[in-house]
Parts: C-alpha cells; sequence; structure tokens
C-alpha cells in the first residue's frame, strides 16, 4: 500500500518530484506545465518549493535558476539540468536524480526496519521491568513514570537537538554537532568517509559528463560539501585546476578519493580519455562496499541493542 504524501521522507519526496519530472518531459510537456502538475500532487516538504519555482519560471527566469532560489533544487543539480537542458538529456538526468534520491530512501527504509523490532522490545521491557516494584509498593506512581518517561523525553530531545543542528548546519555550510566525532568512531568513521567520497565524485563525474571543464565542476563540487574540511580542499583543487593543472592530480588534491586504487583508476581514466566514466565506475564499486557496510551494521545494531537492553535492565 503506498505511503501517504505526509509520511514521505525527503530523499522520498525528491524522489517522486524527480520521477514525474522525467515521464512529464518524455511526453514532451512544457517545464512550466510539468511543474505545476507536480505541485498538485507534491508532499509538503516539496510543495513550498515548487510553488516558489513557479512564481521564479513566471518573471521568466530559466528553470534552473529559479529552482535554485526556491531551495527546490540544490546548486550542483541546478548545474545539472542547466548542462542536461543545453544537451537535450533532460529527462535522463531526471531519472538519474530520482535513482541517486531512491537509493538513499531505501537504504534509510532498509535501516529502520531492521531496528524496529529492537527499538519495540526495549520500550516494553523499559515499561514492564518496574512494574513488579510498583505491585511490591518499593515503587511509587510518580515514581514509575520517572523510571518510564524520563529516558524517553531524554532520548526524544537529544535526537531532536542533534537534527536541528544538522539541518541548520546544512542549510548554512558550516559543521554539524558531532561531525569530528563522527569520523573518529570505528566503523562508522570509515563508513561515512566512503558516504561522502561516493557523493562528492558522483557529482563531480556526473558534472564532468555534462561537459563542464574540471574548475568549475570541481567549484561546485565544493558547494555540495558539508564538511568544511573537504569543502575548502575542493576550492584549492577548483584553483588549481583552473591554471592548467593536472585533472586527476586535482581531484587527488580536492579529498574527494583517498583509496590508492581509485586514484590509479582516475589517472588511467585521464590519461585515457575516460576521466568521468572511470569516476562513475569506481563510485559504483565504492557504493557496493558501502551497502555491504550498511548491511552489516543492519545485522549488528539490533544485537547490540538486545545485548545494551539486557545490561540496563539488569543493573
Amino acid at each position: 500500500m503506498p505511503k501517504s504524501m505526509h509520511s514521505l521522507s525527503l530523499s522520498e519526496s525528491r524522489s517522486q518530484l524527480f520521477v514525474q519530472l522525467a515521464a512529464m518531459e518524455k511526453a514532451g510537456l512544457p517545464v512550466e506545465r510539468a511543474l505545476q502538475i507536480a505541485c498538485a500532487s507534491a508532499a509538503p516538504s516539496v510543495q513550498l518549493p515548487l510553488e516558489r519555482t513557479l512564481a521564479g519560471l513566471a518573471r521568466h527566469r530559466p528553470l534552473p535558476a529559479a529552482a535554485e532560489a526556491a531551495k527546490l533544487f540544490e546548486p550542483w543539480e541546478a548545474a545539472l539540468i542547466h548542462a542536461a537542458t543545453e544537451s537535450g538529456q533532460l529527462a535522463a538526468m531526471y531519472q538519474y536524480l530520482a535513482r541517486h534520491y531512491e537509493r538513499i530512501a531505501t537504504r534509510a527504509r532498509q535501516l529502520k526496519s531492521r531496528m524496529a523490532l529492537p527499538v519495540a522490545v526495549l520500550l516494553i521491557g523499559l515499561f514492564v521491568s518496574p512494574l513488579p516494584a510498583v505491585v511490591r509498593g518499593e515503587m511509587s506512581a510518580v515514581g514509575y513514570l520517572a523510571h518510564t518517561l524520563l529516558p524517553i523525553a531524554l532520548g526524544v530531545a537529544a535526537f531532536s537537538t542533534l537534527r536541528g543542528s544538522w539541518q541548520r548546519a546544512r542549510a548554512q555550510q558550516l559543521p554539524p554537532l558531532g561531525y569530528t566525532l563522527l569520523g573518529r568512531v570505528p566503523v562508522l568513521g570509515e563508513l561515512w568517509q566512503r558516504i561522502t567520497e561516493c557523493r562528492g565524485l558522483t557529482i563531480l563525474s556526473l558534472l564532468l559528463k555534462s561537459g563542464l571543464p574540471m574548475d568549475k565542476a570541481l567549484e561546485i563540487t565544493a558547494g555540495a560539501q558539508s564538511d568544511p574540511i573537504l569543502r575548502a580542499s575542493c576550492n584549492d583543487a577548483a584553483r588549481y585546476a583552473s591554471g592548467g593543472g593536472d585533472a586527476a592530480l586535482a581531484i587527488n588534491l580536492s579529498g574527494l578519493c583517498t583509496e590508492p586504487y581509485g586514484r590509479e583508476l582516475i589517472r588511467v581514466g585521464d590519461l585515457t580519455g575516460m576521466l568521468a566514466e572511470n569516476i562513475s565506475r569506481y563510485t559504483l564499486e565504492l557504493d557496493e562496499r558501502i551497502q555491504l557496510q550498511l548491511d552489516l551494521i543492519a545485522e549488528w545494531a539490533p544485537r547490540v541493542l538486545y545485548f545494551g537492553a539486557a545490561i540496563f535492565f539488569l543493573l
């Protein structure tokens, strides 16, 4: 049964939006009419940006500029849409973006489904474990509520604070709360680095395939990075490339590829004139390894949670 629009995540909403835009582009609908149709059935998370984009189009602004100003497209997406429009590949680019966000949404759904049962068991245990003490008169009703509801309230508050911090940091292009600490956590730190590199290299390869020069592609890729250190190194690499520097070396300087195998693949691609294709090949391999790591985490996280719950209730 399909989800209601209100229950869709941001990634799912964006995936559906790009699927609709691809279908209507293939059907030959004008851009403004396609956005009007998409707006009529859009999820709340993209409804307002769509309306603002339509207002921009009414003022005769081109789609990429209007959508970027309305926060419907991110800067790197706007650059891709602009290049795809110029090359007549707009429908294909919409389809890629739809697959990109659907992959993100699928991974999030898989992790949530794996964690749902252990979280439910933990909550049930939290409410049930103090009941014998209440029955024996060793704990008052107020104490029971404090014992059960306080941990939940603290957890919800911590999650809301962290989520809000990451959203504000993303909007302001600042490092989110706990970003540096996350990179040092075993397993998770390596996974986060791979995800960051895969996303950055994917954006770069698409920009290069659309015909942008290396310096401009690196500059736009830099703007899509949430890590200020990586953003700065990408900008440095863009300046190096603008001065006529070697493309493969510029990517090495950007910090987007840290593995020797990936760097060699990129170097060979640069020498053979297949740079964008080799970057795409490497990102596909990275994506497979990321999925394997996520599967492993999804398999072990419930076990760790069960073990932690057992220790908590035994103390």
